[in-house]
């Protein structure tokens, strides 16, 4: 049971996700273990695949039983019932530096499979600003590791994760296609990109940063749209809007000129989709989103239980948010508040830069 969204799994309740939170704010490695509050003497399971699930997404990482990990905190002078009884109580993280260390020895096994991001593109009229649309069109396949249906081995089709996405960015796509048409020119390139690889730890958004098809310097902002095709009470969640100065703002005024929804909005850069890679490479960033439900990550995520008519008006909002950004003078990048403590460095003394003044990352 999730309590972000009341009761059904969310994004942030996998282990996947949580690996990747991890990777990004520069964990080297990842020991996993189940509480014993809800799993008290059960036995470790094993992944139903080698290098299954979070074992995938980059880092370092491993499951250990209970009676393992009591040893590993025994030297800080606290049971691992101790933790989760703390972390449960006040419903933050109860972090602790242990005195001891763990050696973690992994058989790596290299697999390869070419997968393709599909980028297009509007050459704007300044070609050295960029603005990126994006979504991930990978799902899971007949299910496995990340299914929510772990015995069902069926098409996973992902109607809400995240044809609803790719349908949005089609539609931003096209709205901007038929203002270039008319004559409307984009002051900025505009990138549409459908990303790959998100499912098994942002691969495809991740290569897009690291090789990116218009220098990333030059890209000011980034909209990204996941899980958008089940409005619910008019309730729309936008995330990121602390990751640069103009954003709540812009938001709040696009919202009310074009969408009128119950924006529901955190600051965070960082979650469990692509936007994350962007705000890595310290670009502002924002994502729509309308709430996990218990189709998530199962075969019944399918076409006739998403809401039509609030995917387009999504859609339009969208459309609106890139008209926004367009005409708008590049945002001043964040580091937002609830990232502050995570970054290190020289990082965490340029949090309040303007994203012009990062250094080429390419």
């Amino acid at each position: 049971m999730s309590r972000f969204d009341g009761s059904v799994n969310t994004p942030h309740a996998e282990l996947r996700t949580k690996a990747i939170n991890a990777r990004e704010h520069g964990a080297l490695g990842l020991i996993v273990v189940d509480g014993p509050k809800f799993h008290a003497g059960e036995p470790l399971r094993r992944p139903k695949s080698d290098g299954g699930g979070y074992m995938t997404s980059k880092i370092l990482a491993c499951q250990v039983a209970q009676d393992v990990a009591d040893q590993l905190i025994a030297p800080a002078h606290t049971t691992l019932a101790t933790l989760q009884e703390a972390i449960d109580a006040h419903g933050t993280p109860h972090s602790l530096a242990l005195p001891e260390s763990a050696t973690v020895t992994v058989t790596v096994k290299r697999a390869k499979a070419t997968i393709r991001n599909v980028v297009g593109w509007i050459r704007g009229a300044d070609t050295l600003r960029t603005l990126v649309v994006g979504a991930h069109y990978d799902h899971l396949g007949y299910g496995g590791e990340s299914s929510l249906d772990p015995d069902v081995h069926a098409p996973h089709v992902g109607a809400d994760d995240n044809a609803s996405g790719v349908a949005a960015l089609l539609a931003v796509a096209s709205h901007a296609a038929a203002g270039r048409r008319d004559g409307r020119l984009p002051r900025h390139n505009l990138v549409f990109c459908a990303f790959t690889g998100e499912e098994i730890g942002l691969v495809g958004s991740s290569h897009y940063t690291e090789s990116p098809t218009r220098p990333l310097e030059s890209v000011e902002a980034m909209l990204n749209m996941d899980m958008v095709g089940r409005l619910r009470d008019n309730r729309l969640m936008v995330m990121g809007v602390g990751t640069a100065a103009q954003f709540t703002d812009l938001v709040a005024a696009v919202n009310q000129a074009a969408g009128k929804f119950d924006l529901k909005t955190s600051s965070d850069g960082f979650g469990p989709s692509d936007h994350s890679s962007f705000y890595k490479a310290r670009i502002p960033v924002l994502m729509l989103f309308t709430g996990s439900h218990a189709d998530y990550h199962k075969a019944s995520d399918t076409w006739d239980k998403l809401d039509y008519p609030g995917l387009g008006r999504i859609a339009a909002f969208a459309a609106a948010l890139v008209d926004s950004l367009d005409a708008d003078p590049r945002p001043t990048y964040l580091v937002a508040k609830s990232d502050s403590g995570r970054w290190a460095g020289s990082a965490a003394a340029a949090d309040t830069e303007p994203t012009s003044a990062r250094s080429p990352t390419t």
